[in-house]
């Protein structure tokens, strides 16, 4: 084929993102049709090339690379181009945002319309870059195929129901170590009723190889897997809802898997575990039908702890309970639930064989509004509610309140907050329910019998 016999630049390198860090970042380019001793300039621009900052100046064409020493910039995302002096309208810049001195590339997503939204200023659609609140796209899938995404990149998805949707991150959207993790931020907007995935017999929330990754706030419903984390490493959720699925968090190979202020109602299992290590904190699993948390294989181990467990039939632990480990949690069990099986119908009788839950309780939660997804603690001194944006009293005192470890952190609790953090998926919170004033006891053990 032939070559063009104009002048042309071609930017080669961080085309599919990255991050720049350092003193050590080389910029590639190619070029065609320039005379002899022609210069160019290297540029970035964090607007989206709406204007451009220069970098370096009066460079031959020929030498083909720069090494750019961001150390002492802001944090920002930018493009980089590569123009020429003699004809500025020759130029190249990379397909790609990269992150500078930490600084994050934000993406967005939304339904097809504003209603409730917290991010976006625009309606989602497959024409939109993405790129900006005003140009949201309408699927993460169809982001996440159009960008490669690395650490510290954010996708904001906004307040909506997704219908027939998934999220699936695969490895090459992967944060580090080093740059940190690549995150997927849903609506805060609960009242609005937040960021849902509906997606009928899929996979919603599907991280395969991928490491590194966060999800904050995603309610993923109705599917085979909830969540699926499978072959990952370094993997947290956090306040996200599997509800109504076959398996609300199946886990497969993770690595140091985080699921911290998660709720899992309503699914057959409400964890599926198959190895390596994780941890559930400060979350609910509420009337899953077979089993609260259910281990497969004895290969590592995945500990809950700061929890509330609803079982109205089946088991709390299921599968390879040497596997299991947990404290500080309350079991609020129906007559046809057990801990573990036949031989542990008690809570005394688990505790006492493994040796472990001693300040875990059996009694009633006594949670707002689980039905309609409100799970805080019911106070007398004062409950957050959800639907009103308000904080409300109630006639009796949750057992969830005040019962998390002392050692635990706690002072993001509003006061009155007793010294100590709540169990369940609001411990620790800005709206965590309110502890009484007065003195008070609590009998933990053989609340159930024994």
């Amino acid at each position: 084929s032939k070559s063009r016999t104009n002048a042309w630049l071609r930017a080669l390198t961080y085309n599919d993102g990255g991050t720049l860090i350092g003193a050590s970042n080389t910029l590639y380019w190619t070029y065609g049709g320039f005379e002899e001793g022609a210069e160019i300039s290297i540029q970035y621009s964090t607007d989206l090339g709406a204007s451009w900052v220069t970098v370096a100046a009066d460079m031959a064409v020929t030498n083909g690379m720069y090494v750019w020493d961001v150390n002492g910039l802001e944090p920002m995302a930018c493009y980089w181009r590569v123009v020429s002096e003699d004809d500025t309208n020759v130029w190249d810049r990379n397909d790609q945002r990269v992150g500078v001195s930490g600084g994050r590339v934000t993406y967005y997503v939304n339904d097809t319309n504003t209603v409730g939204d917290v991010y976006c200023a625009g309606v989602g659609d497959v024409g939109n870059t993405g790129l900006t609140p005003e140009s949201p796209m309408n699927t993460v899938t169809g982001l996440l195929a159009k960008y490669t995404l690395s650490g510290g990149d954010t996708v904001y998805v906004d307040t909506g129901v997704y219908t027939n949707q998934m999220i699936y991150v695969a490895a090459n959207d992967s944060g580090s170590w080093t740059s940190g993790y690549m995150t997927v931020q849903g609506s805060t907007n609960y009242a609005a009723g937040g960021t849902v995935f509906d997606y009928p017999g899929a996979y919603i929330i599907y991280i395969n190889g991928a490491n590194y990754v966060r999800v904050n706030d995603v309610t993923a419903r109705r599917g085979e897997h909830g969540v699926n984390v499978n072959s990952a490493a370094s993997v947290e959720l956090n306040r996200v809802k599997a509800l109504n699925n076959t398996y609300g968090f199946r886990v497969g190979g993770a690595s140091g898997l985080l699921m911290k202020g998660c709720v899992g109602a309503w699914n057959a299992y409400g964890i599926y575990f198959y190895s390596n290590n994780a941890k559930w904190e400060n979350g609910v699993l509420w009337e899953n039908t077979q089993a609260a948390v259910c281990k497969y294989y004895n290969d590592g181990q995945i500990g809950v702890l700061h929890s509330v467990i609803r079982q109205l039939s089946g088991v709390v632990y299921g599968g390879v309970l040497a596997s299991q480990y947990g404290d500080y949690n309350v079991f609020d069990l129906g007559s046809a639930a057990t801990v573990g099986g036949a031989s542990y119908s008690k809570v005394a009788d688990w505790q006492k064989t493994y040796n472990q839950e001693w300040h875990s309780t059996a009694a009633g939660a006594d949670l707002a509004n689980p039905t309609n997804l409100d799970f805080h603690p019911k106070s007398v001194e004062g409950r957050w509610d959800i639907a009103g944006g308000l904080w409300v009293t109630d006639e009796v005192q949750s057992v969830c309140i005040d019962m998390g470890n002392p050692a635990s952190a706690w002072t993001n609790e509003p006061e009155p907050n007793g010294g100590r953090m709540n169990v369940g998926a609001h411990g620790n919170v800005w709206d965590a329910s309110k502890s009484r004033t007065n003195a008070w006891l609590r009998a933990l053990t053989y609340n159930d019998g024994g």
